[in-house]
């Protein structure tokens, strides 16, 4: 492929009017916002230039593309306002810190880290303050689906009547406690754009994945575009929307398609995936009414879709390792490098198969495996994060938690938030005056801390001396705090706070894959953004795809983004219809599938034999 094409060099020259840019699989979209991101910032290094993604991942991945081609001055030094590659929700959070005033908040807030029962500990003082009549669970999918859409949800639980009260005393709490929860972020900076005293300087945003944005993060986006001066690319492609339990909005694509407002772009061809993947994957999607359905297939080159029948559902794992050992033994990467573990990947309809199939290669075959997962804080490095935000900021959140765990009973803490509320203070306020012993011991050990941020090597003395808190050398270390010549001095607090947020990916979506060699086994949710060589999709039975109580159509673009993953091959399995006695020998295909047969070779397996 010569790059770039006359499409993408349309978009890197874009300027004016917002573009829209339908970029399906393969089409070169990363590598085309890559350059026109690179052209922006080499032109004018000063210039706010974001590129706004969906997953850590893919942050990571285009962040080291970026900074590779502009070096590390252009884009790390340069003065600028707004982070160079982000998620949406880093972007907006970004726009609060800056211009937090003009809506009455610190500038200073904290991020609710919900995998520690940061916003759990709201909801439930939400929930006794207002006697509500509702499960914790419950609120929780009500308030998400109320911040990503904008409306309550169809059947919410909450009384008409209460729902505005809701909102105010949760709104309460958070400011309360100078917190925001992640959904949160997106309307409070939508609200920022929306102020007629905001001044925001010309913005550069390359926008990735619009499909799977929910309607008030589209919003966000459309208002920005909307705001003088700026340059916004938005790519996306609707036949690749996934993600409906996350409220994305499939149609917002359409509806930039259709606005006189926007400029329009089709990527038309595919560079990456072999003709047959390209046409098997077109002919599901086609006639669907999809944008991303536009892309011009290739001719016919005669290859099919190795596609595994077999006769027992387990089969298809010894099927599969011993395809993969004959792969590793004869094929090559696509740049002709030798083939390794990380360049294959297996993915299932869910997470069941997925450990089954991580499991048995592992155990049973000799294939290292790897999955997808999400990285927990540690307590001890948790505990670290509180006190660092209680000595940053006077985080009342971080010493609500604190106080647990220092021994104070819940119904004194409890005493202390609501004294402090009828008072008009924060909850750090009122405690620091306190005369509770362990509140005053907590407050004590604080000013200490605070009072040796001036030497690297006294503030690791009286963190090392602060109650409750167990911090390994190998953690001071590791996040820069370090007596010797490559400290920085005076050690940076919120420096610190952003490297435990950064390593732990707090701000981000997703989860992550260890950088190993080792094969990926993940759902095929999991999949997008994702690629192999050789990609094996397993159980595609009508039982599990599509799977019960799931839009068919949305599990048919499931299919369509697993089979886009491959730049060598893909490998399809199912097993047998089997009655509890024998087996039937009847295809249990799922019914997508049966749709593209004539793009698949299907071969039956009755033993683990298959070459």
């Amino acid at each position: 492929m010569q790059f770039p094409n006359k499409e993408q060099e349309t978009v890197i020259r874009h300027s004016g009017r917002p573009l829209l840019v339908i970029a399906g699989p393969g089409t070169g979209k990363t590598i085309t916002l890559v350059a026109r991101m690179v052209k922006l910032i080499t032109e004018n290094p000063n210039r706010d230039v974001s590129f706004i993604t969906f997953t850590r991942t893919s942050r990571r991945d285009t962040n080291n593309r970026v900074g590779e081609e502009v070096g590390k001055k252009a884009f790390e030094e340069a003065e600028f306002e707004f982070p160079r590659v982000s998620t949406l929700h880093t972007y907006a959070k970004s726009l609060i810190h800056k211009y937090a005033t003009l809506i009455k908040r610190h500038p200073n807030f904290s991020i609710l880290i919900d995998e520690k029962g940061e916003k759990d500990l709201l909801l439930l003082e939400l929930i006794k303050d207002l006697k509500l009549k509702i499960d914790l669970q419950r609120l929780r999918q009500e308030i998400y689906c109320y911040r990503c859409t904008g409306t309550w949800r169809r059947g919410c639980r909450l009384p008409e009547s209460k729902r505005a009260e809701v909102l105010e005393h949760f709104e309460l709490l958070l400011r309360f406690y100078n917190t925001l929860e992640m959904e949160g972020l997106i309307p409070v900076a939508y609200e920022i754009l929306s102020n007629s005293e905001t001044e925001l300087p010309p913005a550069y945003l390359q926008v990735d994945e619009y499909q799977d944005l929910n309607p008030m993060d589209q919003k966000l986006i459309e208002l920005a575009s909307s705001s003088k001066g700026s340059q916004v690319v938005v790519v996306g492609d609707d036949a690749q929307s996934i993600y409906k339990f996350r409220y994305a909005k499939l149609e917002g694509i359409r509806e930039l398609y259709e606005s006189d407002r926007w400029d329009k772009i089709q990527f038309s061809c595919s560079h990456r995936l072999p003709p047959h993947i390209m046409r098997a994957s077109h002919a599901l999607i086609a006639g669907k009414g999809y944008l991303g359905a536009n892309i011009i297939p290739p001719d016919d080159d005669g290859r099919r879709i190795f596609t595994l029948q077999c006769t027992k559902s387990d089969l298809q794992i010894d099927a599969v390792a011993i395809l993969m050992k004959e792969l590793l033994k004869k094929r090559r990467r696509k740049n002709g490098d030798q083939l390794r573990y990380t360049d294959l990947m297996v993915l299932c309809p869910n997470r069941m198969f997925v450990k089954k199939v991580a499991t048995s290669l592992a155990n049973e075959c000799g294939i290292p495996t790897k999955q997808i997962e999400k990285t927990s804080i540690p307590e001890y490095e948790w505990r670290f994060l509180l006190v660092l935000r209680m000595v940053g900021s006077g985080d009342s959140l971080a010493l609500r938690q604190w106080l647990s765990i220092a021994g104070v009973k819940v119904s004194e803490i409890e005493v202390f938030r609501k004294k402090a509320m009828e008072a008009g203070q924060t909850l750090y306020e009122y405690c620091s005056g306190a005369k509770e012993p362990t509140v005053k011991g907590i407050f004590e050990h604080l000013r200490k801390v605070k009072a040796s941020t001036s030497s690297t090597k006294e503030l690791r003395k009286q963190l090392e001396k602060f109650p409750g808190l167990k911090v390994p050398v190998s953690l001071f270390d590791e996040l820069g705090i370090t007596v010797g010549k490559a400290t920085e001095e005076p050690p940076n607090v919120w420096g610190l706070i952003k490297a435990i947020h950064e390593k732990y990916g707090v701000l981000d979506r997703g989860e992550d894959s260890p950088d190993e060699d080792k094969v990926l086994v993940a759902t095929m949710y999991s999949a997008k953004g994702l690629e192999a060589d050789f990609v094996f999709v397993t159980w595609l039975n009508d039982t599990f795809l599509p799977g019960r109580g799931r839009d068919p159509e949305e599990e048919r673009r499931v299919l369509y983004v697993s089979l886009t993953r491959a730049k060598q091959d893909v490998i399809l399995s199912f097993h047998e219809r089997y009655d509890g006695k024998q087996l039937l020998k009847k295809e249990a295909m799922s019914p997508f599938l049966r749709e593209i047969r004539e793009h698949l070779k299907i071969r039956r397996v009755r033993k683990a034999h298959v070459t």
